[in-house]
């Protein structure tokens, strides 16, 4: 059995009162063959958000999983990270290969750093 990933396992530190988050728009996909999962970075496409297909213009985390059928049915609002501070950990954000570098980077001019692996230290 494989756990879904929950948003502890991507944003690992954020100010209270989600002061980062934002209800965004997400464009509707009409030909989609997956859900969005909890992870996924988006950049802006107008007005709405689309899946990251420049990495430098990753501007938010999302933190709420999208079904397939909510993409395909038309534009959908879900919670996102928009901005620091935070930190969330590399590993468990989803991302073509070739952009992560570069969405990562353009995150972190918004305040949101990543980590990978552990972000604590065990003492002996």
């Amino acid at each position: 059995m494989v756990e879904a990933k929950t948003v502890g396992d991507i944003v690992k530190y954020e100010t209270p009162f989600d002061y980062g988050r934002k209800v965004i728009t997400i464009k509707q996909v009409a030909g989609a063959t997956a859900g969005l999962p909890i992870g996924q970075l988006l950049e802006d496409a107008a007005t709405k958000a689309v899946v990251v297909a420049t990495g430098a213009n990753c501007n938010a985390v999302l933190l709420e999983e999208v079904a397939l059928a909510d993409l395909k049915a038309g534009d959908t609002s879900r919670v996102a990270l928009v901005r620091g501070p935070a930190v969330i950990d590399a590993d468990n954000v989803t991302v073509a290969g070739a952009q992560k570098a570069a969405a990562l980077a353009a995150l972190s001019a918004l305040g949101i750093v990543s980590r990978v692996g552990p972000t604590y230290t065990v003492g002996v």
